[in-house]
């Protein structure tokens, strides 16, 4: 019955996100003119998107965003504009970086190269076919009537998305690790980790490198991981998952030793990740980080006391600002942050229980 509500809500919650973009593109109270008005809605470019996606009832979990599943990772993106066909689909894998190289495209006269062979589908040719999936912390439960703060769920993640072929190799940091084949088995119901096939092992085994590439990769290098192993002379370049596939390279593959997280972290420990490939990317980009050493954390000294029950009432959802300034008032720097010794009671809540030396 719960989930039934909540993704009733949840659904409804879109026609908020959706009524601001109608607005902006037809006309409305937003200040300056409607862009209708203008004759610039035709070469206007909409975009819609999010920084995660969302489940809810899948996966044993009531709802929330940190699994390493589809429904989490996916990021929804919908684009509006002239040359895009109304209603136009593509499994394209994508990240922030191909979009900002759209992004680039979309306001330059210039022709550009196309990452893909054939028109308006997933063909892809040699280009990404590796998502590369990585979390590190607590994972939540957004529901009042379970527990909400589970330290077990920093996660590494290889999705493999290519011509006819798709899978998926999580390794949590409990030493537990899933494998899916999610063209055959899409909802991914059964965890092929264990099985004996040799395709399925020879399978793991490419994922196995990957993982252990990307994770250590860096700036452009992760562009092209297949082409940065470094194989035998006597076998040729590698391009994609299924010129790696070829039995020649079973061997190459197999000798890479296989990852596990050393234990659950809530940050990046290069010694909690080894080993690394190349070896000499341990440094995990660090060069481009300032140190943390001698760190001090501050939070708020001062708590602000949650709602007794979950925050779903009109008279929650519904406010002005008129309302919100009735009650606001500036804080001091001491209520801000105080540095201190802190424990964790939750996903996104610490308490302060001593001063900056401990006591």
């Amino acid at each position: 019955m719960y989930f039934n509500g909540y993704r009733y809500r949840a659904v409804g919650s879109s026609g908020d996100v959706d009524a601001p973009g109608e607005l902006s593109v037809r006309g409305s109270s937003f200040r300056g003119p409607p862009m209708e008005a203008l004759d610039r809605v035709a070469a206007a470019l909409v975009i819609y998107t999010s920084d995660n996606g969302y489940h809810v009832g899948g996966f044993r979990s009531v709802s929330g965003k940190p699994t390493p599943f589809g429904d989490d990772s996916n990021v929804p993106l919908v684009v509006r504009g002239p040359g895009i066909p109304s209603g136009l689909n593509s499994t394209l894998p994508a990240s922030r970086k191909a979009v900002a190289k759209f992004l680039g495209w979309a306001k330059s006269s210039a022709a550009v190269e196309r990452p893909h062979k054939r028109e308006h589908d997933a063909g892809l040719g040699t280009a990404k076919e590796i998502i590369n999936i990585e979390h590190w912390g607590c994972g939540t439960v957004e529901a009042p009537t379970v527990p909400n703060y589970f330290p077990t769920t920093t996660y590494k993640t290889i999705r493999l998305a290519g011509d006819n072929v798709g899978w998926l190799y999580i390794m949590w940091c409990t030493g537990e690790s899933e494998l899916y084949d999610i063209i055959d088995d899409p909802y991914k119901m059964t965890n092929l980790i264990n099985s004996t096939d040799k395709r399925i092992q020879q399978t793991r085994n490419r994922l196995n490198a990957l993982v252990l590439y990307m994770k250590s990769c860096g700036v452009d290098s992760c562009q092209d991981p297949w082409g940065n192993f470094d194989l035998p002379k006597h076998l040729k370049p590698i391009k994609t998952f299924k010129q790696a596939m070829r039995p020649e390279y079973d061997t190459f593959f197999s000798k890479i030793p296989i990852f596990e997280l050393g234990t659950c972290m809530d940050y990046q420990y290069a010694p909690n990740e080894t080993p690394f490939y190349p070896p000499q990317s341990v440094s995990l980009g660090f060069q481009f980080r300032g140190r943390t050493d001698g760190y001090v954390l501050t939070l708020p000294k001062t708590w602000i006391k949650g709602n007794e029950k979950p925050a779903d009432g009109w008279d929650q959802r519904n406010v002005t600002i008129d309302t919100i300034m009735k009650t606001a008032r500036y804080v001091t720097k001491e209520e801000i942050f105080e540095p201190g010794k802190v424990e964790r009671r939750g996903a996104y809540e610490m308490d302060l229980v001593g001063d900056v030396n401990g006591s």
